[in-house]
């Protein structure tokens, strides 16, 4: 069965905004949310009546395997520990900061109780093998080399379609800074409305 999903990085204050977007078109999403993030504990709480909430690292190491494995620990456990404070419930879903981890940082997310962990591998349809190696689609951002100069849509209605036609599994994700940054929100716009239409 063909599934979709959406997740967003880090925590910042542009979250508000697409959330919104997201509600308008029905699009689930899990926001990784660091605790040193931009959102208020309020933000975060309300952010979590619509949309599933994930760890992030306390810090957002900008690589996690530089860090001993006590201290990879305690990045992962502090910040479940404080996001399930807020949320009032149990979080599953953990994410790599800037993608970089290794076999310790999977025992500490193990280990910390998380059931599934997201990569930033991108160009992949297929259903996880590995719960703690999921990988994704599409990242939203006007410059990737895997997209061949092609605009980032483009690439993602093409690896929708696939996805639908092969009952797999669609992972959008990104950052709400870049989407202001890169003004791309009119582009981000234009392919949920594709795929709640789809």
């Amino acid at each position: 069965m063909f599934k979709f999903i959406s997740s967003w990085d880090d925590g910042r204050k542009e979250d508000i905004g697409l959330s919104m977007m997201l509600k308008q078109f029905k699009i689930p999403a899990i926001f990784f949310i660091p605790s040193n993030c931009q959102l208020t504990e309020g933000q975060i709480k309300d952010l979590s009546k619509h949309f599933g909430i994930g760890g992030h690292t306390q810090s957002h190491p900008e690589d996690m395997k530089l860090l001993s494995s006590e201290r990879q620990f305690d990045e992962i456990r502090d910040n479940k520990v404080w996001l399930e404070k807020i949320v009032g419930k149990e979080l599953e879903w953990f994410c790599y900061p800037s993608g970089r981890y290794n076999e310790i940082t999977i025992e500490a997310v193990k280990r910390a109780g998380f059931k599934y962990a997201r990569t930033v591998v991108p160009l992949c349809i297929s259903k996880p093998i590995d719960n703690f190696r999921i990988a994704t689609t599409i990242h939203v951002h006007p410059n990737k080399r895997e997209y061949e100069e092609r605009n980032w849509i483009d690439v993602a209605k093409e690896y929708y379609q696939k996805a639908k036609k092969e009952e797999g599994l669609f992972h959008l994700w990104g950052h709400s800074f870049e989407l202001e940054k890169y003004q791309i929100w009119e582009e981000l716009d234009d392919f949920l409305k594709f795929v709640s239409e789809n």
